[in-house]
């Protein structure tokens, strides 16, 4: 762990009178997050954030869900910098003193560094990825090139994605979604013959993202070369999604067999809403996707978005990790999948239902803490999957990414704050009555709280002018204390 102490100075302060559990649990997550950066000799770089696992060994998916907390404190946490814990090993072949687990993890760096980028406004970060080292654009045609069996210097395991005119094979543990029955493949993991036998959309959607996010952080900085490169394979990558993985029967994008014909083969998860995130959909398609969100047999209900669907055969209602249990990296993308499409609504109506979830286990429930996933029929911790013990509960402490829930879907969702730091301006949906709002949050630049009790008007002290959006109407924010109808 860091030398250093707690930082709470430089945290943004989150109030919501109404329910001070939402409080204690965000200021609980900061801590166990907290514990997680470490320094460590040989590191490319130190402090780092560290997931939780293993302490020699570094994720890539991890690390890229956790810069979406560490961006509301980057002097604090190092999150778009642990990233280069990657980048430098993988692409500059720079000695390393941690392992890279699973070299094919899912690609998502491009998203950390746009999410970071996006509160933090900073573009010299952007001119450093895409202009000086050029580690977003060499990484993704990395993914593009990895082959099976390869057993890289760097990495901490083989690799099993190898890319195939239709698609990406690949395994549900680089996949990140461990003992997924997408494909057939058993609970125990025991049966690894179907991985060769399907191509994952996810990872060709998780591409399709990438590829969008690259042209425009490029765009952003006058890289006109990359933008329009990176432009014409998102629209490739949509289309190979939309003509090859999207039943338009069932309005939903599967996993497809590899020989063919490429049949669909039925399994509903949300990794679908990876689709939906990367921009490939009509809004006729993303509609269907919203319906499964709210659909009480598929995503919805008191305990949105488990692993598998609830009218799956392979749903376990105590979790068994991914045949049921509810993991907040899948939630979180879910929900600004839905986002960017505009359901808003059920965005946010999901969020709280997730943090809820999180809070009631954290008080019910002994170690009071934050967990690596949930139950997804009750408030408790999930079971693990039968290889470790199919009723011993998950890991503890847990902030690596389940900090999302209290910290991320707190503030974008819960009080609904949207901080465009990049074009110094922010947006609230105000939703809730009673006092509650962020203290000392970063943007941009920009320091300032936003305050309010709902019932028409904002307080908003600044320490610069910006431009504020509330509930769909313009405010114009003022140096110093600000109080305004809305």
């Amino acid at each position: 762990m860091t030398a250093n102490s707690f930082p709470a100075a430089r945290l943004p302060e989150l109030v919501f009178d109404s329910e001070p559990g939402f409080v204690e649990l965000y200021n609980v997550a900061w801590k166990l997050a907290w514990e997680h950066v470490l320094t460590r000799a040989g590191a490319p770089v130190s402090p780092y954030m560290d997931e939780g696992f293993d302490k020699e060994r570094i994720w890539l998916w991890d690390t890229s869900f956790m810069v979406h907390f560490c961006k509301y404190a980057p002097e604090a946490f190092p999150g778009v910098a642990s990233l280069e814990n990657f980048y430098r090993p993988m692409l500059d072949g720079e000695p390393s003193t941690l392992l890279v687990h699973h070299p094919d993890n899912p690609p998502l760096p491009a998203w950390a560094e746009y999410a970071n980028f996006r509160v933090t406004g900073d573009r010299q970060r952007l001119k450093k990825v895409l202009a000086d080292h050029r580690w977003l654009q060499r990484y993704f045609d990395l993914f593009e090139a990895f082959k099976r069996g390869d057993r890289p210097a760097w990495g901490g395991e083989a690799v099993w994605l190898q890319r195939e005119p239709l698609g990406y094979l690949w395994r549900g543990n680089p996949n990140g979604m461990d003992n997924t029955p997408r494909g057939g493949v058993s609970a125990d993991e025991s049966d690894s013959r179907n991985y060769e036998t399907m191509y994952w959309f996810d990872a060709l959607a998780q591409q399709a993202l990438s590829a969008r996010l690259i042209f425009e952080m490029a765009e952003a900085i006058g890289l006109g070369e990359s933008a329009a490169k990176f432009r014409t394979l998102w629209f490739s990558y949509c289309n190979l999604l939309n003509s090859r993985y999207y039943d338009r029967e069932d309005g939903f994008y599967y996993d497809i067999e590899r020989t063919a014909p490429h049949r669909f083969i039925e399994v509903k998860t949300p990794a679908v809403y990876w689709a939906m995130l990367a921009g490939a959909c009509t809004a006729e398609q993303a509609g269907k996707l919203a319906l499964a969100a709210v659909d009480h047999n598929i995503f919805g209900g008191d305990f949105p978005f488990p692993s598998v669907s609830r009218n799956d055969s392979a749903y376990n209602p105590l979790g068994e990790y991914w045949r049921g249990g509810i993991w907040l990296p899948l939630s979180y993308m879910a929900i600004k999948a839905l986002e960017k499409y505009g359901f808003t609504g059920i965005a946010d109506q999901a969020a709280e239902k997730t943090v809820r979830l999180q809070l009631e286990t954290y008080r019910n429930c002994t170690p009071h803490t934050i967990w690596e996933c949930y139950s997804p029929s009750e408030c408790k911790p999930a079971t693990n999957k039968r290889v470790v013990g199919a009723d011993e509960p998950v890991r503890t402490d847990f902030c690596g990414w389940s900090a999302l829930g209290p910290i991320s879907l707190m503030i974008e969702n819960v009080v609904g704050l949207d901080l465009d730091g990049a074009h110094g301006k922010a947006a609230w949906r105000i939703k809730h009555t009673g006092r509650h709002g962020v203290k000392n949050v970063t943007f941009g630049g920009i320091r300032a709280d936003f305050l309010t009790q709902g019932s028409g008007t904002v307080e908003i002290d600044s320490d610069r002018p910006f431009t504020l959006t509330v509930n769909g109407r313009e405010l114009d924010v003022r140096a110093g204390h600000n109080l305004l109808n809305y």
